[in-house]
């Protein structure tokens, strides 16, 4: 619904009004030091000396919080599940942190994740309640609390993981009006099961971030031979696929993969999207610098070849 007069109170005594269909300002006070229903335009307002000395701070005070006004208002409204996000160091946490912040100047974004808790463990003050809302780097963030557990448990981690997804999609009640929905593959096949229901309960775009391809890896590694599982986990990742406006992934064979899932018939709009690293913190060093010399004598590399891999070092990549 469009809303044609906007009012503020910029303190107890004065009130300024702003009629969007005619772009009239109106001020008005309490006090005797500025004469009531002052009516001029914004133009005048900003550039008519005279009229503004009377009533400067006010003036002064209406500019900004209207421009405050404007910039948000002009914004779309974008809902992340992130299943990490900062202060824990998963790999996706971090991503989504950087893409979050560096688009808070398009964006009013709010993320739904777990409280902190990708060791395992968490701190005490997120044991009390089941959701706790926060802002950091005027990112707001929902988090929901999630029972511990450990990563050589599957019962656990499976627990924890329903307790994740299902909170999600009650926090997702809790966070407005939204423009778009962005989700993960992470936790398989339920981050895309949760962008679709975002999708649904809040009338948005859907964009579906794929970093990994769930059953493909499943089945890579053989974690599992029942086929219903795969099957059942190719449908629900392909459900999720297709009711997406726009699948992302990381690399070339992960578009092939898209591809060879629907085998090239009804493929879902695609684009690939390399993750990043932010060059000001992570660069080369020359060999001859003594950080590298300390590390090379350090686990006795002098004289060799040496292929370095950053990243997770898992089941998968085993």
């Amino acid at each position: 619904m469009k809303v044609s007069t906007i009012k503020l109170q910029l303190k107890r005594n004065e009130w300024v009004a702003h009629d969007r269909s005619t772009w009239k300002i109106q001020w008005w006070s309490d006090d005797d030091h500025c004469e009531k229903n002052d009516n001029y335009s914004v133009m005048n307002t900003l550039f008519d000396i005279d009229k503004a000395r009377r009533c400067n701070a006010s003036v002064v005070r209406y500019k900004n919080l209207w421009e405050e006004y404007s910039r948000m208002s002009n914004k779309k409204n974008l809902l992340i599940y992130a299943h990490y996000y900062i202060p824990d160091t998963a790999s996706t946490g971090q991503i989504l942190r950087e893409l979050a912040e560096g688009m808070l100047d398009k964006f009013n974004i709010t993320v739904i994740c777990v409280v902190p808790s990708y060791l395992g463990t968490i701190e005490d003050k997120y044991k009390t309640q089941k959701y706790y809302e926060e802002e950091i780097n005027g990112v707001k963030v929902l988090r929901i609390r999630v029972p511990e557990f450990s990563k050589t448990n599957k019962k656990s981690r499976v627990k924890n993981i329903v307790s994740y997804f299902f909170g999600a999609m009650g926090a997702t009640f809790k966070v407005g009006k939204m423009d778009y929905v962005f989700s993960i593959s992470q936790p398989p096949i339920l981050g895309g099961l949760l962008g679709v229901w975002g999708k649904w309960m809040k009338h948005a775009k859907y964009i579906y971030n794929i970093q990994d391809f769930n059953p493909e890896q499943v089945l890579a590694v053989g974690y599992t031979k029942s086929k219903f599982i795969t099957d059942a986990m190719m449908w629900f990742d392909k459900f999720s696929c297709k009711r997406s406006d726009l699948v992302i992934t990381v690399g070339r064979d992960l578009v092939e993969t898209v591809e060879n899932r629907f085998k090239g018939k009804k493929v879902p709009k695609t684009v690939m999207i390399n993750n990043w690293i932010d060059e000001n913190e992570i660069y080369p060093l020359d060999e001859n610098n003594e950080k590298v010399q300390a590390f090379k004598k350090k686990y006795g590399l002098d004289g060799k070849f040496v292929i370095m891999y950053s990243g997770n070092i898992g089941l998968y990549y085993d």
